[in-house]
């Protein structure tokens, strides 16, 4: 009896590791970007802008987080910075356009990437730029302090959201509870709820459909990829 006892008190504890390993800040938001197939968890009092090819997160002081990405078929990040770094040399009115200033290999949420800090000559502010890569995608993660702010306590957030980062496996979705709806690229997570079923090119999907759709008007979707 006390040998089964400590085996699930084990589990409970296991069980409970897991689960905060796996949501480590309570009452953060979840940011995917299924078009190149990444996501992050961010503070909920962070504003979020922009598109899914370059995303801002504005800090209550108004300190910038990007994520940005570039579809790349460099074989490693080290090719992709070696040739960056060769275009930027002449970026600036054919001067370099940024320095930089240190570099080092890490480890973030078991994913190799490269982080730098490097000076944007361009504008004239220092930033802490990290660098994944993913099948034929780069993406950017970018801290950028106003200058004189006081920026130590947003760039242990900026390290907090990189520790969530993770890629995530995408494929092409269809949502039946929604009139007018057209094929988009998801995260495969979400087949299953909220009427999200794979898409099969040619397929009719009229019949799962809410019958109230047979009185509205759709456009037509855009060009399949």
């Amino acid at each position: 009896m006390f040998i089964c006892v400590l085996l699930w008190l084990n589990h409970n504890l296991n069980q409970q590791t897991l689960q905060t390993a796996t949501k480590p800040f309570v009452g953060w938001k979840t940011y995917d970007n299924p078009k190149y197939g990444y996501q992050f968890e961010y503070p909920s009092n962070l504003i979020v802008a922009g598109g899914q090819d370059r995303v801002s997160l504005i800090t209550p002081t108004g300190n910038h987080i990007y994520f940005s990405a570039d579809s790349d078929t460099s074989s490693t990040i080290a090719q992709y910075l070696a040739k960056t770094d060769k275009f930027s040399q002449t970026a600036w009115e054919n001067s370099p356009s940024i320095r930089v200033k240190t570099t080092k290999k890490t480890v973030i949420n078991g994913l190799n990437c490269i982080q730098r800090v490097e000076d944007d000559l361009a504008v004239g502010l220092e930033s802490t730029n990290t660098y994944f890569k993913n099948n034929m995608s780069i993406v950017i993660s970018t801290f950028m302090a106003i200058p004189a702010d006081d920026s130590a306590s947003d760039e242990q957030t900026y390290s907090q959201i990189l520790s969530t980062f993770k890629f995530i496996e995408t494929v092409a979705g269809f949502q039946t509870n929604t009139c007018c709806s057209c094929p988009t690229k998801i995260n495969k997570s979400l087949i299953g709820t909220d009427g999200w079923v794979i898409y099969q090119k040619g397929k009719n999907y009229s019949q799962l459909l809410p019958k109230s759709c047979d009185k509205v008007y759709c456009a037509p979707c855009p060009p399949e990829d």
